[in-house]
């Protein structure tokens, strides 16, 4: 899907920053031109700034050019505390920090989740290292998690 957009926001945009640069060319080159015949500072202004403009334009269509799509995964990191196993996830929808997410497979301690981010296609490890979660909290949690509101 976003393959799709950003050939279509080239396909649609490359055209008229195109046009503009074509336009703003042919003013420099006229007002460079009036400049010369007439030697009037007010000419040699206006081809600076739009010179200028038509800097922005080119570096505008260098910068269209040169967008491409990468495709992103949302992943969850999930660790025990007690012996340290960790395994990325697939993101689901309600995952937040220390939620408890199953149980150790090594040592039967919950999981807790220390991390989510995005990660691009590819790519296997994470930028950054997650921080060690708190002694006790994955106790603490699991004790506290079941109780209800007004208990």
């Amino acid at each position: 899907m976003g393959e799709n957009i950003v050939g279509s926001l080239k396909k649609k945009w490359l055209p008229v920053y195109g046009v503009l640069a074509a336009a703003t060319g042919v003013l420099l080159v006229g007002l460079m031109y009036l400049y010369a015949k007439t030697g009037a500072n007010d000419y040699s202004m206006a081809a600076m700034v739009d010179s200028l403009f038509l800097l922005y334009i080119l570096w505008s269509i260098y910068k269209l050019a040169k967008l491409e799509f990468k495709p992103r995964k949302v992943v969850t990191l999930v660790r025990c505390e007690k012996c340290g196993y960790s395994e990325e996830r697939d993101y689901a929808r309600g995952d937040y920090l220390f939620k408890v997410k199953g149980q150790c497979p090594k040592c039967g301690a919950p999981l807790l989740v220390a991390g989510i981010y995005v990660k691009e296609a590819g790519e296997e490890e994470p930028d950054f290292t997650p921080l060690p979660l708190p002694t006790g909290l994955a106790t603490f949690i699991t004790t506290f998690s079941g109780l209800k509101r007004g208990d």
